[in-house]
């Protein structure tokens, strides 16, 4: 088998993965070639309508289309992508995949293609024929998930489903049974779900892959029985599905029951059941005796494959040169045609004609190596273009990335002095507003201070008029300790302990502790760093010289950190804000 040798059945299945999103694309291009002249036959519309018929105007016309819509002159009412996408459309249709894919590769990469789901379905899906056509297994598979994955994101269920279908045929064909079964019956379960009315077509077709995978494991009376329900069900169209599924004519309806009575004479010869095979064969010809006449792989492959099974090889023969002549229309340098010469070449081994078979065989490596050059000739002829192309796109993006970058440059310098600015005053705001606060909260200081002292001035006076009562012990024990506290000054001793301080006083500690706690309402190492807050305060108050931290040492604080931590609780504010408000003198409101 040679290298160019088409899956032709899976031809006809991935065209209805794209069709409808074709027949979408020519009636709106249909619309944009109105718009620019209506008596002008330089359209989208006119390329799709030309497409597959070897009709060398077709390229013309995309010439000239790209020609007027580039213009400076010109509106430019049709975008480059569409111009690409129909460029690849027909060069598909005239069975030339290379070129095709040489057209598709830069526009799914594109920005404006990402911006139009529906085509960028189509171009995924015609990318993933064009892959399977040259047998690029890994790459079909790929494409075809991208498809499954934006049908799914944009919403098109009946899309999304059809991408399972083409899934379990890819599987079918390596002989993954289970998960082409699994595949089919997921596209099936979507499509019934589903109230759209493309569902129906693509159900139908779901039966056909349905056939072929029990066909590819020899299941034929389920698949015979389930082809018979496929015959049944489109005879029972009615005239409105007929017309969803384009089939309204009675040709275009006949052609399709063709088929599927020439898939079960096929399943029938295949399953030994030459009678009932040959019965679906005469029913088969007499639907095609009523359609017109089509090229049509798909049908000459099933009805070359009956007549070779069925030992029929004069009309085998028969079959393969009427493939021949219809497949030598324009150029014959395409797949259909090796296609056809490869059937001829068999057609005359089964017959005999070992020698014509050889000429045959010969003929088709002969049209490989012209297909191979025409190929390469192309490849370099566009690259040269691309190249070209690039280049000066390349100068275009340069100049627009320089005036992005400068411009880019001044708003950014301009957000960032506007932030500065306003950075600025929100700190001179916020500092203004904290200084204001701690300046209340340093009077608020002082004014509990002299209200101290003055408690304590009349509580000395008081306590030189009390006279003694039961329970007096204990008020003179704590006018002592403050006046021991007072005069001597022992809270500076860092290692002051309660045993000491009571020891000096003349008591115990536990008398000492209650009469702090009565009198204060104090624990004991509360009421030691009291005095040694207090000493510390009057120390910032009148030393602006000596550092904190050595002020701490000197009240009496073991640890800085206990004292930062113990003041801010106390007065509120650290010893760096107090020392800074007490040189700033007492402060009025603004």
């Amino acid at each position: 088998m040679f290298y160019y040798k088409i899956r032709v059945w899976r031809i006809g299945l991935v065209l209805s993965l794209w069709f409808g999103v074709v027949s979408g694309l020519r009636a709106e291009s249909a619309g944009e070639g109105v718009a620019a002249g209506r008596d002008s036959v330089y359209t989208l519309d006119r390329v799709y309508a030309l497409a597959g018929k070897n009709d060398p105007f077709v390229w013309t016309i995309l010439d000239s289309i790209e020609r007027r819509e580039s213009a400076a002159d010109y509106g430019g009412d049709i975008p480059a992508y569409e111009i690409q996408l129909a460029r690849a459309f027909v060069a598909s249709r005239e069975l030339n995949p290379r070129r095709a894919i040489r057209y598709l590769s830069p526009l799914l990469v594109s920005e404006a293609l990402a911006a139009d789901p529906k085509r960028h379905l189509f171009a995924l899906a015609l990318m993933s024929n064009e892959c399977m056509v040259l047998h690029w297994d890994d790459q079909e598979l790929e494409y075809l998930l991208q498809y499954m994955a934006l049908a799914q994101h944009s919403g098109d269920s009946v899309r999304y489903a059809s991408a399972y279908l083409y899934l379990a045929s890819v599987y079918q064909e390596q002989e993954a049974y289970d998960r082409s079964e699994t595949c089919l019956r997921q596209g099936q379960q979507i499509l019934k779900r589903t109230d759209d009315p493309r569902s129906l077509d693509y159900l139908l077709w779901s039966r056909e892959i349905e056939i072929d995978l029990l066909a590819s494991q020899n299941r034929y009376d389920e698949a015979i029985a389930l082809n018979h329900r496929l015959i049944r069900r489109y005879k029972s169209l009615t005239p409105q599905q007929r017309e969803q599924m384009d089939l309204a004519r009675d040709s275009s309806f006949n052609f399709r029951q063709a088929q599927n009575w020439m898939s079960l004479a096929g399943l029938y010869v295949h399953d030994g059941q030459k009678e009932a095979a040959a019965k679906a064969y005469r029913k088969a010809q007499v639907f095609l005796a009523q359609s017109p006449e089509v090229l049509s792989p798909q049908f000459t492959e099933m009805t070359f494959d009956y007549l070779k099974t069925a030992g029929h090889y004069r009309e085998a023969l028969a079959c393969a040169a009427r493939y021949v002549e219809q497949t030598r229309v324009g150029d014959t340098i395409n797949l259909f045609h090796l296609q056809a010469k490869q059937f001829l070449s068999e057609a005359c081994y089964l017959t005999g004609d070992y020698r014509q078979a050889w000429q045959y065989e010969h003929q088709v490596s002969s049209l490989v190596d012209s297909l191979n050059a025409r190929s390469n000739q192309e490849a370099a002829l566009e690259l040269q273009t691309v190249y070209e192309t690039v280049q000066r796109e390349s100068r275009i993006q340069q100049q627009q990335l320089t005036i992005a970058r400068n411009r880019q440059i001044i708003l950014s310098l301009s957000i960032g002095l506007v932030a500065l600015v306003v950075l600025v005053w929100q700190m001179a705001w916020s500092r203004r507003r904290i200084a204001r606060k701690n300046r209340k909260l340093f009077e608020q200081i002082e004014q509990l201070s002299q209200a101290k002292a003055e408690l304590e001035h009349l509580h000395s006076l008081m306590s030189n008029t009390r006279s003694v009562r039961p329970g007096g012990e204990g008020d003179d024990l704590f006018e002592r300790l403050e006046k021991t506290m007072r005069e001597r000054r022992l809270f500076l001793r860092p290692d002051l302990n309660r045993d000491q301080l009571a020891a000096e006083l003349g008591t115990n500690k536990l008398y000492l502790s209650n009469a702090i706690s009565q009198h204060e309402g104090l624990t004991f190492s509360e009421y030691l760093n009291r005095w040694r807050l207090e000493y510390a305060r009057q120390m910032l108050l009148t030393d602006h010289t000596s550092k904190i931290e050595a002020i701490a040492v000197m009240s009496g604080f073991n640890s800085v950190r206990t004292f930062y931590r113990l003041f801010q609780r106390y007065y509120q504010l650290t010893p760096t804000e107090f020392r800074r408000l007490s040189s700033l003198g007492t402060p009025t409101d603004e």
